[in-house]
């Protein structure tokens, strides 16, 4: 009865004024910061680019002063405000997460902690508010005065709303980072002894699966030919390692609104509900950090403190995964560091995988147990985990899952497309589309929203999509060309006379009548299946835009040669351009599109305006695309020889194109 009398007595408010009265430094290291960071960088940009407005305008400047400060608050707003409060979230949830819970570092200071008549949940609440109390409260009072600012130097020039947004985004964003991040961090501290254990448990929390999914993803690249590289974009960093990891990553992730707003930045997962999607399963894996820090506080033991990480089932998994982590990450390193033969390289490879993982199992154990005679303390452990780590290598070497061998049947198959990587006759255009808002120009297509960034993509007959699986593949083992069959499954030695016949790679998105997508690169070397794919309506069109005229007409061409430019007459440029077109429709084969850029006669520099909706109104910027021009356009090559330019015709006598290659291929 007297203890709980005791407890009443010593209230939350209380504690939590204690806890403060022994982290003021803490207080004033986050106002500090946020201060600087705000306020006084508002000011500091606002001068300068008005000083910089006065430096280039003069006695103008007064005209352009509006100019001044909305590259001020754009400046403000779209990049420096949402960065750099998300850094100081990250780096404040480290500094009060560790320091909220130093005592469990300390064996005399965790007795003293816990011997004080109050529950340990009363205890962990109390720095927990704490914690935020000491970020938020600077932060809020920096958003206010830094907002104050920005409206009183660019209210008057209509920009106070988009500063208002900003400013509510940036602090809900801000807040979200901080929340992943310092529950990743409280989660690291209490199960570790050491401040330094709990700085190695927060890099193994927050990095761990995202290093495994980059392994995976790597060594799918290095040992499949039939894979296709996933897309390193945001949303698949995203979808990945924000709910896996619930920190670093998945904390920038949650504060994503802090971009513009969720719609803008859900854009880059393809729509609003797949953003909130990644936002939602972000946030609960943050939550659960909390309710696991909470649990293992409440039954955490003193004698906990002062030692390297004393829950074995977390030293048991951190000291296994991450062992097998480091194998296969030096072995990768490896393959990226040395040339060899296959044969060398794989004996090598499996030799480093097994000695860095047993190196840092022994490490591992050592520090977590904080004794040098760690290292070997779990030896059965240790073989067992490295024969685990040489199987899963092995596994990828050679392929014993049947991965890149897989072959699925043409009655599964409901929609296919491909897109492809035949160029050979200078840039494609592909990544370009007529702007609808400004006749005459052009955009990147992903800025569209309706379009991927560079796709090329379209839609082919289950037929094809079956014939592109089972063609014949040019590969490479053991420093030689073998043609390998997927029905068969066998591999037959590529004549030397073949050997310069290219194979092309496609790209193949299937989707199966059951639901599932089946997405590989296909190193097709069939001669019969490529003339088949770019016979099919619409690879002419989306695969070269540019040389098909989808693109329209560029405006200006000059000419370039080895004595020199120059410029096709403005009155000239269409005539040019549609005799290219008419040629390479004329022309258009397997052959000619797989000619090599130096197997030309003139060289086309064809100039494009591009579009920049980001840069505002009557924002644009000027694209090269290079044309060349072979022997088989003969209505180019003459239109060009009658206009007098032939003198700037490429040739193999003359060609330092020719010499290149040649040298490249010898060195090689």
């Amino acid at each position: 009865m007297t203890s709980q009398k005791s407890q009443n007595k010593i209230t939350l408010l209380g504690l939590m004024r204690e806890d403060l009265s022994h982290r003021k430094w803490m207080v004033v290291l986050s106002s500090f910061v946020q201060l600087l960071f705000g306020p006084v960088a508002a000011l500091l940009v606002f001068s300068n680019m008005e000083a910089q407005s006065f430096y280039y305008y003069g006695d103008e400047m007064i005209l352009n002063k509006q100019k001044a400060i909305q590259y001020a608050v754009e400046e403000m707003t779209q990049s420096y405000l949402p960065a750099m409060m998300i850094i100081i979230a990250i780096v404040g949830a480290m500094i009060v997460g560790i320091g909220g819970y130093r005592h469990l570092f300390n064996r005399r200071m965790t007795d003293m902690v816990n011997s004080v008549p109050v529950t340990r949940g009363k205890q962990f609440d109390s720095i927990y508010y704490n914690n935020w109390l000491i970020w938020f409260v600077p932060q809020l009072v920096s958003t206010i005065i830094t907002t104050f600012i920005m409206l009183a130097r660019a209210a008057s020039y209509g920009y106070a709303p988009a500063i208002l947004k900003s400013a509510f985004f940036v602090l809900i964003g801000s807040a979200f980072c901080f929340a992943c991040m310092m529950h990743l961090v409280i989660l690291a501290v209490v199960l570790s002894g050491t401040i330094f254990n709990a700085l190695l448990n927060v890099a193994f929390l927050g990095f761990d699966l995202l290093l495994a999914y980059g392994l995976v993803v790597v060594f799918c690249q290095d040992c499949f030919y039939t894979f296709v590289d996933l897309p390193i974009s945001l949303s698949q960093i995203c979808w990945v390692s924000a709910p896996l990891s619930g920190g670093y990553l998945g904390a920038i992730i949650a504060a994503g609104v802090s971009v513009d707003s969720p719609a803008g930045f859900a854009a880059e997962f393809g729509s609003v509900s797949a953003f909130y999607l990644v936002l939602v399963a972000t946030i609960i894996v943050a939550i659960v950090n909390l309710i696991l820090a909470y649990s293992l506080y409440i039954k955490r033991k003193s004698e906990e403190s002062e030692s390297g990480v004393s829950n074995k089932t977390y030293r048991l998994c951190i000291r296994c995964i991450n062992s097998v982590l480091c194998g296969l990450t030096v072995a990768e390193l490896f393959t990226e560091l040395f040339y060899l033969n296959e044969k060398a390289q794989t004996f090598w490879q499996i030799v480093f995988s097994a000695v860095f993982c047993v190196i840092a199992f022994g490490l591992l154990d050592m520090i977590h147990t904080r004794s040098f005679k760690g290292f070997f303390s779990h030896w059965k452990q240790m073989i067992a985990i490295a024969l685990i780590t040489e199987a899963i290598l092995v596994t990828f070497i050679y392929d014993l899952t049947g991965f890149d061998k897989r072959i699925i049947s043409e009655s599964s198959i409901e929609t296919a497309w491909v897109c492809t990587s035949i160029y050979g006759m200078g840039s494609d255009g592909s990544g370009y589309a007529k702007d609808p808002e400004n006749e005459g120009f052009l955009v990147e297509k992903y800025m569209l929203g309706d379009y991927d960034e560079n796709d090329m993509s379209f839609e082919i007959p289950a037929d094809v999509a079956y014939d592109i699986i089972t063609a014949q593949r040019a590969v490479w083992k053991n420093e030689t060309f073998y043609i390998y069959n997927p029905i068969t499954r066998s591999s037959e030695l590529l004549p030397e006379s073949e050997i310069d016949y290219p194979a092309e790679y496609f790209d193949l998105n299937v989707q199966r009548r059951n639901g599932w997508e089946f997405r590989r690169e296909y190193p097709v070397y069939d001669r019969e299946v490529m003339e088949e794919i770019i016979a099919l309506p619409g690879f002419m069109e989306s695969s070269y835009p540019f040389r098909t005229g989808e693109l329209g007409c560029p405006e200006s061409i000059r000419i370039s040669g080895v004595n020199g430019d120059k410029e096709v007459p403005a009155e000239m440029v269409e005539a040019v351009f549609e005799a290219s077109v008419e040629d390479f429709k004329e022309n258009y084969s397997l052959d000619y599109i797989q000619m090599r850029d130096f197997q030309y006669v003139y060289c086309l520099e064809c100039q494009y305006y591009i579009s920049n909706p980001r840069g505002g109104e009557n924002s644009y910027w000027v694209y090269t695309m290079n044309m060349y021009i072979p022997e088989e356009d003969a209505r180019t090559a003459g239109l060009l020889d009658e206009l007098g330019f032939d003198e700037l015709r490429h040739s193999p006598e003359d060609d330092y194109y020719y010499d290149y290659y040649d040298e490249y291929y010898e060195y090689f």
